[in-house]
């Protein structure tokens, strides 16, 4: 007798359901948006910051802060990447 009840096979189903969205995890599903993300936050975070080396008298506290905190954001997001594919 190796019939199933359809509680069992529901619950088969959904734990290969679940297995299957746990397989896939942010990097993987979100890593392409990641990239372009980490790339448009490095180009402003590298102009803020030579506008404040080539020009430092006219340089505001503001632009180098904006500038070091785009380059970190986008450091972070790469790193998170690097580390979530091994």
């Amino acid at each position: 007798m190796s019939t199933l009840s359809p509680y069992t096979s529901t619950s088969r189903l959904s734990r290969r359901d679940r297995s299957l969205r746990l397989r896939a995890g942010v990097a993987k599903t979100f890593g392409s948006l990641f990239v372009v993300l980490s790339a448009l936050l490095v180009l402003p975070g590298a102009v803020f910051l030579h506008d404040a080396v080539a020009h430092p008298l006219t340089a505001d506290a503001a632009q180098v802060l904006m500038g070091s905190t785009c380059l970190a954001f986008a450091l972070l997001l790469v790193v998170y990447l690097v580390r979530e594919r091994r």
